[in-house]
């Protein structure tokens, strides 16, 4: 007699392995949703960091104070509790642009003025040295004069804004012209 065996089911084996598969996949999304709802309570905070820190910036700039040296001496500082944001805090620096100096800015060597070239070569003549200085004095003394002018005009504000209790700020900065500055020209 010929016996056949008809398997209708599962074996042991093969529920085992797909209930860990199973579990491997479940495990793996409920990671991922969990990392995804932190990623959305850490947006939404930013958000809220970003909105509350362009608003003041943008009141600041509509009012700007009189930019004079005693503005820069402490940042000012405040909450949001009139919008109903207490737990928001931010403080407002100001700040004089500083340009760096011309010879930082092209690369000249500190102590002998021009690399060492000041002295010319044995076939120029007295006249193109002599120019090229006068050119130099020149320029260096307009750089002078437009940078003293752009520093008065020129002021940076930083607005920084964070939640209490967290070290998690967010910092928005700008230009803002000083009104009172008068351009100074001396030949």
């Amino acid at each position: 007699m010929d016996k056949r065996v008809t398997q209708k089911g599962f074996t042991l084996i093969e529920v085992l392995m797909a209930t860990t598969l199973l579990g491997i996949f479940a495990t793996a999304y409920m990671a991922a949703e969990g990392f995804n709802v932190t990623d959305s309570v850490t947006m939404k905070k930013e958000m809220v960091l970003q909105k509350l820190c362009e608003n003041k910036l943008n009141q600041t700039l509509l009012d700007v104070p009189d930019l004079e040296d005693g503005l820069t001496l402490a940042p000012k500082t405040g909450n949001f509790s009139e919008e109903g944001l207490p737990e928001y805090e931010y403080s407002i620096e100001f700040q004089r642009l500083k340009i760096p100096d011309i010879s930082k800015i092209i690369g000249e060597g500190g102590g002998d003025g021009e690399g060492g070239d000041s002295g010319g070569d044995a076939g120029e003549g007295d006249d193109g040295g002599g120019m090229k200085a006068g050119n130099d004095a020149i320029a260096k003394k307009i750089f002078e004069m437009v940078k003293k002018n752009v520093e008065e005009m020129i002021w940076q504000v930083r607005v920084t804004v964070k939640e209490k209790g967290t070290d998690f700020p967010f910092t928005l900065a700008s230009f803002v012209s000083n009104r009172k500055a008068k351009i100074k020209v001396q030949i």
